[in-house]
């Protein structure tokens, strides 16, 4: 069920004609142990350079999109809360993704 929100989401983006973009607060980070996924979707990787060059309690900004253009870039992050690290204190998860024409 998540996969089908997931390509329908993803085909709303890409047939839309006009892309809107705005700044909007991120949804506060769930508990440890309490997983959570959140799904954006930008018009610029810009936010990825801030996100690695700052500290991790350095919440970067998003400019999201919730239309775009035909043939725009997007860039499509997975946000992943409540992740706990492993005894030698490393993440580990996988996402999978596909994406439908």
């Amino acid at each position: 069920m998540l996969k089908i929100k997931i390509i329908l989401v993803f085909i709303v983006l890409l047939y839309c004609s006009v892309s809107i973009a705005k700044v909007t607060p991120m949804p506060s980070p769930n508990e440890k142990g309490n997983l959570g996924l959140i799904i954006v979707a930008s018009d610029s990787p810009k936010f990825i350079n801030e996100w690695v060059s700052t500290p991790s309690e350095h919440a970067p900004t998003i400019k999201r999109i919730f239309n775009a253009k035909p043939e725009q870039l997007i860039v499509s992050v997975f946000l992943v809360t409540g992740l706990s690290a492993n005894e030698s204190g490393e993440y580990s998860f996988s996402v999978s993704f596909s994406n439908s024409r």
